[in-house]
């Protein structure tokens, strides 16, 4: 029980850090105000996107926070009934536009919930992603023979 509750405190940890990196306090003002007051000219960059959309803010967060909310995003972004239009467009990018995510977590995440080393459950493991999926990552992999696991 113990490891459990380190491992919630460091996750605790690591949202609150990810929320201050963000500036999450300045966004929750502008989302509570979003759409009330007359739209302020964004600013434009050179491929015509908006430079610091609060969407694009939204986003980047959700992005920073990891799978679990990169999926709820992916809910939002077909829930034009839910949110603003701007938003849905934004949250689209979460379909094949994400990050993918760093073997060494993976394999941190797989060696956790397997509990076998990673090398007995795997008889190849590419580190390199072969295409994006909404998860950040495909990958292509073989497993040993279940007969063969310690």
């Amino acid at each position: 029980m113990a490891v459990s509750t380190l491992s919630k405190s460091k996750r605790f940890n690591e949202i609150f850090h990810i929320l201050l990196t963000h500036d999450f306090a300045s966004m929750l003002r502008d989302l509570a105000t979003y759409g009330r007051h007359a739209k302020k000219p964004q600013p434009v960059l050179d491929n015509g996107a908006s430079a610091d959309t609060l969407p694009a803010r939204v986003r980047r967060l959700m992005e920073d926070l990891g799978p679990t909310f990169i999926k709820i995003g992916q809910l939002l972004g077909t829930r034009p009934d839910l949110i603003p239009a701007p938003f849905i467009e934004e949250f689209k990018k979460f379909y094949d536009q994400t990050p993918p995510t760093p073997f060494p977590k993976i394999r941190e995440v797989v060696d956790r919930d397997l509990t076998r080393p990673f090398d007995a459950v795997f008889r190849s493991f590419d580190e390199t992603p072969s295409r994006r999926r909404p998860s950040g990552r495909c990958i292509a992999r073989s497993l040993r023979p279940a007969s063969r696991w310690p």
